[in-house]
């Protein structure tokens, strides 16, 4: 078990290629893992031209069904350069999970760490 002492947080958000304009981003190194967070997803589109879906704030899905995601990573020392400042040996998510609401995805990401932080 991984205390939550020894969790590192990054100010960044750690996975989806338009984090950017991401709103809403957790990430979470838990020993081995990184457990990365993002929703809230704003694009530079106008509104009319938007072809995805979008919620009662004007965002949009980050992904099918979703306005908020939480990926899981294994780290190592190898950079794949993604551009999120942490070392990622494998760029396919190990866990997923999806939301609707920022409180969801906060409540999320929490249960993502304190499961990866018990697995090891």
């Amino acid at each position: 078990m991984i205390s939550q002492e020894n969790w590192v947080w990054y100010g960044s958000p750690q996975h989806f290629c338009c984090a950017s304009m991401c709103r809403f981003h957790l990430a979470t190194k838990v020993g081995e893992y990184i457990i990365s967070t993002v929703g809230n997803y704003h694009s530079l589109l106008k509104l009319e031209d938007k072809l995805r879906d979008i919620n009662e704030d004007g965002a949009e899905e980050v992904g099918c069904g979703r306005f908020y995601e939480t990926m899981v990573f294994l780290c190592g020392e190898e950079d794949k350069e993604c551009g999120c400042h942490v070392n990622i040996t494998d760029l396919s998510e190990v866990d997923f999970k999806g939301y609707q609401t920022a409180s969801e995805a906060n409540a999320g990401h929490f249960r993502m760490c304190e499961k990866y932080a018990e697995e090891q």
